[in-house]
């Protein structure tokens, strides 16, 4: 079961400024490359449910959606998996007090801390939307019993974008937002691998 785990962040379903082809942004740099929101919107429903099954663990770290409560709940109800893990990002103000307040939203999304650390396959791993930095991690790791286990970082929010120069570098990262992997899920078994390839093995 431990395999069966997906992770992913902004989805910014609903979020016309971040489609090119519709947003009235000047910088169109960071904008995605489709016709429409609704394009956007399908890819990833569509991405996500032909990867991740019913019953597999999912985590989303974070800014799920624009546009109010009315597209949480159509984005959320439009993916097949049972729960999805929510670290909240920036723009999840909403969502997170309706997890907490409604219950029907309560019961399709679990929500985690902004800083989750689990460990599975052999890994210790540490999920936040925003990138933690080297210093933050040393403490949330202090007196734990990690002796050589490998430490991978995973973060949102970043969409593409290179880490910071200063206090990001001692660490093995990866931003999982949803551009960064042709619109599809990570499989933690494909961080692992990425980790295996990298200087920090």
């Amino acid at each position: 079961m431990e395999n069966n785990i997906f992770i992913f962040s902004d989805p910014h379903f609903g979020h016309k400024n971040i489609v090119r082809s519709v947003s009235s942004w000047d910088d169109k740099s960071g904008c995605r490359d489709f016709n429409s929101i609704e394009e956007m919107n399908e890819t990833i429903v569509k991405n996500i449910n032909s990867t991740v099954s019913e019953n597999d663990f999912l985590f989303c770290l974070g800014d799920w959606s624009f546009g109010g409560q009315a597209n949480i709940s159509k984005y959320r109800n439009m993916i097949n998996v049972k729960e999805i893990s929510l670290i909240p990002g920036n723009h999840d103000d909403k969502l997170v007090s309706l997890i907490r307040t409604d219950p029907l939203v309560r019961s399709s999304f679990v929500l985690c801390r902004d800083i989750t650390i689990f460990k599975c396959h052999g890994c210790i791993f540490v999920l936040s939307h925003m990138p933690v930095r080297d210093d933050i991690v040393d403490k949330l790791l202090s007196g734990r019993n990690i002796d050589n286990t490998p430490i991978i970082l995973i973060n949102g929010h970043l969409h593409g974008s290179k880490y910071p120069d200063n206090g990001f570098k001692r660490y093995f990262r990866v931003d999982a937002s949803i551009e960064t992997n042709n619109y599809l899920p990570y499989n933690i078994l494909d961080i692992i691998k990425l980790y295996n390839e990298s200087e920090y093995i």
